[in-house]
C-alpha cells in the first residue's frame, strides 16, 4: 500500500534555490510543487494539498509579506516560511505577524532549511540556532538606530556598561553580569522599528506618538527570544521599562515579578537618560539624577538596585567595565549556542 507523501510549496524567485530546496525536500520524504512567483504559487495551492509553504521575501510579482497574508487568509494554520537575505528586525516582525513560523536568513543552507521546515511541521524540538555573524548584525541595528538621533549616541553602551556594574556590585555571577550587559547594549533595539519622525521629533509626543514609542520592548523581544539562549536577555529588553509599583510597560509586573537583569535596566537606562541632554532639556548633573531617581525610587526603581547603583556611580566603577576585545568573544559565544557549522538561521516564535 502506498502512502501519499506530504506537499511542500516552495516559492522561490531564484531558480537555483529553487532547485537545491525542491531536490533536499524530495529527499527528505516530500513532494514538491515550485514556484518562481506569488501567482503561480497561489494557483498551486489551489490545486494541492499543501502542507507548508515556503516564501520568498521578495517575489517578481509581489512582495513575500503579501503571498504570506494571502496564503494565510485562504489557509488558516498553514506553516509558512520567509526567507530572507539578511536578518532585518522589521522583516521578522512583520513576516510573524503575517503568520510565518520560521524565518531563515543569509545564504540558503540545506540542512537549516529541513530543519526549518521539520519545526514548522511539529516534527523537531523547536531550537533555535543564529551563527556568530548574527550578533555584528545586532549591533548594526543598534548602531543604525541610534545613528536617527544625535541625543541617543552611545546610549546602549552607557547603559550596558552601567549594569553590568551594578550587577556585580549586587553580588551577580560572572555570566549573570555578561548577559545584563548584553541586555542593555540591546535594550532599545525595538526602536529600529519607531519612525524616524517620532524619535527626532523635538519636544513632547502626541499619546498616539508615545504609545508607538511605548511598542519597543515588545518588537526587541520579539526579535532576541528568537536567538539561542537568549530568554533570559530577551525578557530584560521586554521588562526594562516596567516600574517596580506596577505602572510601568508592557506588562504592568510589580515588585520582584520584573526579571532582576530588567529592573536593573530601568535605573541604569534612567540615569543615563537624566544625565545625557535631549532637544528639549539639559543634562543633569550626577548629584541632581541621583537626587531625582531617589525621590522616586520607592514607586520606580528596585530599593536594592537604586542603593548599588548610587555606590557604583560614586565610586565610578562603571570605568571597571570598558568593553575590549575579550567582551566580545563571551557576547558571540552567547549567540552561537551550540551552532553546527553550517547552520544560518534564526526562528520567528509563535
Amino acid at each position: 500500500m502506498t502512502t501519499e507523501r506530504p506537499i511542500i510549496l516552495v516559492a522561490l524567485s531564484d531558480h537555483t534555490m529553487r532547485q537545491v530546496a525542491g531536490r533536499l525536500l524530495v529527499r527528505k520524504g516530500y513532494e514538491v510543487r515550485l514556484a518562481s512567483t506569488g501567482a503561480r504559487a497561489l494557483a498551486l495551492l489551489e490545486r494541492a494539498l499543501v502542507v507548508a509553504a515556503i516564501v520568498d521575501s521578495v517575489l517578481p510579482d509581489m512582495h513575500g509579506l503579501d503571498l504570506l497574508h494571502a496564503i494565510g487568509a485562504a489557509h488558516p494554520g498553514m506553516p509558512m516560511i520567509m526567507v530572507q537575505g539578511s536578518p532585518d528586525i522589521r522583516a521578522v516582525i512583520a513576516s510573524r505577524e503575517r503568520g510565518a513560523k520560521e524565518y531563515l536568513t543569509g545564504r540558503l543552507v540545506p540542512s537549516a532549511l529541513g530543519a526549518a521546515v521539520e519545526r514548522a511541521l511539529g516534527r523537531q524540538r523547536p531550537t533555535v540556532v543564529l551563527k556568530v555573524p548574527a550578533a555584528a548584525a545586532l549591533d548594526a541595528l543598534v548602531f543604525a538606530m541610534e545613528a536617527k538621533d544625535p541625543h541617543l549616541a552611545g546610549h546602549s553602551i552607557h547603559v550596558a556598561e552601567l549594569a553590568a556594574s551594578i550587577a556585580t556590585h549586587i553580588g551577580r555571577r560572572d555570566w549573570e553580569v555578561e548577559e545584563v550587559r548584553l541586555a542593555g547594549r540591546l535594550h532599545d533595539i525595538g526602536m529600529i522599528a519607531i519612525s524616524d519622525g517620532i524619535l527626532t521629533k523635538p519636544g513632547k509626543l502626541s499619546v498616539e506618538e508615545f504609545a508607538e514609542v511605548k511598542r519597543h520592548p515588545v518588537l526587541g523581544h520579539q526579535l532576541l527570544v528568537a536567538y539561542p539562549s537568549m530568554e533570559r536577555v530577551a525578557s530584560y529588553v521586554r521588562g526594562h521599562h516596567e516600574r517596580w509599583d506596577g505602572k510601568g510597560y508592557p506588562d504592568g509586573l510589580i515588585g520582584e515579578a520584573i526579571p532582576w537583569g530588567a529592573r536593573i535596566l530601568a535605573a541604569a537606562e534612567t540615569f543615563d537618560a537624566l544625565t545625557t541632554s535631549r532637544s528639549y532639556r539639559s543634562a543633569a548633573s550626577v548629584v541632581d539624577a541621583l537626587e531625582r531617581m531617589h525621590l522616586t525610587s520607592a514607586e520606580a526603581v528596585d530599593p536594592v538596585v537604586m542603593r548599588a547603583l548610587q555606590s557604583v556611580v560614586c565610586r565610578r566603577q562603571t570605568l571597571e567595565f570598558i568593553r575590549d576585545d575579550e567582551n566580545r568573544d563571551v557576547e558571540a559565544a552567547m549567540f552561537a549556542g551550540h551552532a553546527g557549522a553550517d547552520e544560518h538561521y534564526v526562528r520567528v516564535v509563535s
